[in-house]
């Protein structure tokens, strides 16, 4: 409580109980030191408009041991329709949403937001989501002689490619708008991440009144002249296909609004078992990572100077020497303001063509309490019962 009282914070008590309850329970506990607050009629109104308050269903487990089921039963299905159908017939619980039953269950606003069709909630059926930490986007290979290194001129052609290539678009049409594009290397939950005006990366973006918003065509083209430029440049992007068809989508992309910018990317499609011979050879590669619980872990692994997974070649003393204070402190909020120097340094350096992260939905019968898709795809069942 000092520590609240020093923020200049009031706490309050807030429960759906009335306030002759509320009154026995302080003195229950001796008395207490804050206000309490009664959310009683309309029963949990307040606490709703918060988005604390339970779902009905939920409190129907209060006092149960955990786990409240008492096995999870995983098949194997081949092929994304067939299950998707034993999925609606009430064979299973939950389901992605593949490609193929996108636009069957998806509705997509004009403002972006995300629900399920008339048809999914007519049959009790729910949508959970969660963003991906996985990240994924076009490096830059820091040791090419026309893209790499730590000249002026290498660092504007890098940041004209970064915001000549329009990830919004790219998640609209190959995602069916499943991703947000990204600010920096840190997704949305993992601990670092900054959100709203601080988090935007001001080199490719600008914060407006609906929020991020990338630079023009035009912009790339003024940093492409300035990189020495001004009739334009040809490169080329090694595609192998590792993880999926998106790496070819990402870079056909990539070619068509590099193009608008006076960048001419030549895709090289290769097989797979021979990319990893020559991935990092290139002045631009694909590539992607998943990430672990605290920043620090995996941004160590791909960026600091000479650990054998860092791609790109980056090697940027300060940008070691800040990962290692980071990584050294203990204090959780003091961590934080560190982390953001970390990432602030990436941005400047423009190490990577800005990325993006997959957005996860996952299709749940309305009998399913207490179930919610990590952002790494992990499955926790110990709070998930059967209403």
């Amino acid at each position: 409580m000092p520590r609240f009282r020093a923020a200049h914070t009031q706490v309050l008590g807030v429960s759906v109980d009335s306030i002759h309850c509320h009154a026995n329970w302080g003195v229950s506990l001796g008395g207490i030191s804050f206000p309490l607050l009664s959310d009683f009629v309309p029963k949990g109104n307040m606490a709703a408009s918060y988005g604390a308050y339970l779902a009905a269903g939920l409190l129907a487990d209060a006092g149960k041991p955990l786990p409240f089921i008492d096995r999870v039963v995983f098949s194997l299905e081949k092929e994304d329709i067939p299950y998707w159908n034993k999925f609606l017939q009430g064979y299973y619980d939950t389901s992605g949403i593949s490609s193929d039953s996108f636009d069957q269950a998806i509705n997509i606003g004009a403002g972006g937001e995300v629900s399920l069709t008339d048809s999914m909630r007519e049959q009790g059926i729910e949508l959970n989501t969660a963003v991906s930490t996985s990240i994924f986007y076009t490096g830059f290979n820091m040791l090419d002689p026309v893209v790499g290194g730590d000249s002026e001129s290498a660092r504007k052609l890098r940041l004209a490619i970064s915001i000549a290539v329009d990830y919004e678009e790219f998640i609209s049409i190959f995602l069916n708008g499943r991703g947000i594009p990204a600010q920096g290397v840190l997704p949305p939950g993992i601990f670092g991440y900054v959100d709203g005006r601080a988090g935007i990366n001001p080199y490719v973006y600008e914060y407006g009144e609906h929020g991020p918003r990338r630079k023009s065509i035009a912009v790339a083209r003024e940093l492409l002249a300035e990189a020495g430029y001004p009739n334009g440049i040809e490169l080329t992007c090694n595609v192998g296909n590792t993880d999926g068809t998106w790496e070819q989508d990402s870079v056909a992309v990539l070619k068509e609004d590099a193009a608008k910018a006076g960048i001419n990317i030549n895709m090289n499609v290769m097989p797979s078992a021979q990319y990893w011979d020559v991935w990092t050879k290139a002045p631009l590669s694909l590539t992607s990572w998943t990430h672990r619980p605290l920043a620090v872990m995996v941004l160590g692994l791909a960026y600091r100077t000479g650990v054998p997974w860092n791609e790109s070649s980056y090697a940027n003393p300060e940008w070691d020497a800040a990962l290692t204070e980071a990584e050294s402190t203990l204090d959780v909020e003091k961590r934080r303001v560190k982390m953001e120097k970390v990432e602030k340094i990436l941005q400047d350096d423009a190490v990577m063509v800005q990325p993006f992260f997959r957005s996860v939905f996952t299709a749940v019968r309305e009998n399913v309490v207490g179930f919610e898709m990590h952002p790494t795809r992990y499955y926790r069942f110990h709070k998930v019962s059967l209403a």
